[in-house]
């Protein structure tokens, strides 16, 4: 690949991230989301959570994390690497862009290119949270302290921001 190929290649997955960004409506994901999608991926498996999960000694940045909050059917999040690449939290309807790849590319972990998809979801009476990439869930200094809140708490702490509830609502009836 010469460097207007490249160049090329770059722009058409920025303008293909944008227009995914904006027909999903994504927004930042706010700390105490991201917080409850650690809690529960550490209920799931304790064990393998320790394992999994590194520790950073900053801030969450949450303009990094998005999450889509409408759902198109037939949409799907586009492949992405490196600096076209996304984190994505995806909750209620917009679990199903997780269920098609947008890469011929099959080995887990490589769906979406270097894009990291985190998933919860209610799963009839228990939560799951997923993610396609082991190797990016991090514990934040900011986030550490709110893992020792409940699911309810953090709920709470949730309806002060603007985010789709009906979803949120869904995950704990």
């Amino acid at each position: 690949m010469n460097d207007a190929q490249f160049e090329a290649e770059i722009r058409r997955g920025q303008a293909d991230k944008g227009r995914f960004l904006e027909r999903s409506g994504a927004i930042s994901v706010p700390i105490e989301l991201y917080a409850l999608w650690l809690k529960i991926l550490h209920q799931q498996d304790p064990q393998a959570f320790r394992s999994r999960v590194g520790f950073r000694d900053r801030p969450f940045e949450t303009a990094r994390m998005l999450m889509p909050t409408r759902y198109s059917s037939g949409a799907r999040i586009p492949a992405g690497y490196g600096a076209v690449s996304m984190e994505l939290l995806l909750l209620g309807p917009c679990v199903e862009y997780a269920a098609t790849h947008a890469t011929s590319d099959w080995r887990k972990g490589w769906e979406w290119g270097h894009t990291t998809v985190f998933a919860l979801a209610k799963d009839g009476d228990a939560f799951t949270a997923n993610t396609n990439n082991d190797h990016a869930i991090y514990i934040y200094s900011d986030v550490q302290p709110l893992l020792v809140l409940s699911i309810q708490t953090l709920l709470e702490r949730l309806r002060g921001h603007q985010l789709p509830m009906r979803d949120l609502a869904a995950l704990v009836q």
